[in-house]
């Protein structure tokens, strides 16, 4: 039964990956978590298996958060996220709390409160000092969002820095489970992300003579991951990080090209439920709007209202 547990989990991974954090993937996910806890809590077991089901539990309460977070629901990531590091902790597995207090501040980030982000993040640096050395990498990678949501361009540049090193410096050593996608690529999309952050002039007055260099950055960073081919596992993330490459376009203003690559990621909506995904396709279709006479705008709306 542990066996099959862990195989559902490595599939419902694989299942986020794909389509995002929809209401029925949340919903099959709690489902999961309230089994586990109640095999973990009701039945009688060796201490062994009661160690397997509760680093399940913790599993599955971070996908849980993660795949919240994706559809929208703030209160409920938070909370799936303390529990999955109360479970964590409780098996003293120090990585995966490392890991998880990362992507809550990612979440945090993401959701108006980048100072908290960077007090998060920064403690997570902190306890993973000891850690493994792909746990560390990722660590730094959600600091350098945190600084970027915060308008902080040094501190961004330091800690991206940091996690590429200590990402290339790993490779010899198997990451854990639960960071099996993390490699340079997508480290590399995640620091367009955040450069498209910081060109954003409602975060940082500050870094307006910068600005066109940031985006040209991030459109470098983010093209790769934003033209897999549609057959790829990672279909949430394209459209994720093709709708920051059309916003780095669009900050720009090169049209022709945020159109361009706004038709090629409202293709993937029809596999994708992610809630994050769709309102940025949402509000690329208002700043679209916003430029009515262009006749590359035009063409954008077009495919994102017949792919919503």
């Amino acid at each position: 039964m542990i066996s099959m547990i862990q195989r559902h989990i490595a599939e419902l991974r694989l299942l986020d990956d794909k389509v995002g954090g929809g209401v029925d993937s949340v919903m099959w996910v709690r489902t999961q978590l309230r089994a586990v806890l109640d095999l973990w809590t009701q039945t009688e077991h060796e201490p062994e298996v009661g160690r397997a089901l509760l680093r399940s539990a913790s599993q599955l309460a971070q996908l849980m958060g993660w795949m919240s977070f994706d559809a929208g629901d703030k209160g409920r990531a938070q909370r799936a996220y303390v529990l999955a590091m109360r479970l964590a902790h409780e098996l003293g597995d120090n990585d995966s709390v490392i890991n998880q207090l990362g992507m809550l501040s990612y979440i945090t980030a993401h959701t108006g409160s980048a100072d908290e982000a960077k007090l998060i993040a920064t403690q997570a640096m902190h306890l993973a000092r000891a850690a493994h050395p792909v746990v560390r990498a990722r660590t730094a990678g959600r600091l350098a969002t945190a600084c970027a949501a915060a308008g902080d361009l040094s501190g961004f540049r330091s800690a991206a820095d940091e996690a590429q090193t200590l990402l290339q410096k790993s490779l010899d050593e198997p990451p854990p489970a639960f960071l099996y996608y993390f490699d340079s690529p997508q480290l590399a999309a995640e620091s367009g992300q955040a450069l498209v952050d910081l060109a954003n002039p409602r975060i940082s007055t500050e870094l307006k003579t910068q600005r066109n260099r940031l985006l040209g950055q991030a459109v470098t960073a983010l093209t790769p991951l934003a033209h897999v081919d549609h057959n790829s596992t990672h279909q949430r993330s394209a459209l994720l990080h093709g709708c920051y490459l059309a916003w780095a376009h669009l900050r720009r203003g090169d049209i022709d090209s945020a159109a361009q690559v706004t038709v090629t990621a409202v293709r993937r909506l029809d596999a994708v439920q992610s809630g994050r995904c769709r309102s940025m396709v949402s509000d690329l279709r208002a700043a679209f709007g916003l430029r009515m006479p262009h006749p590359s705008a035009a063409l954008a709306r077009e495919a994102i209202d017949q792919a919503r």
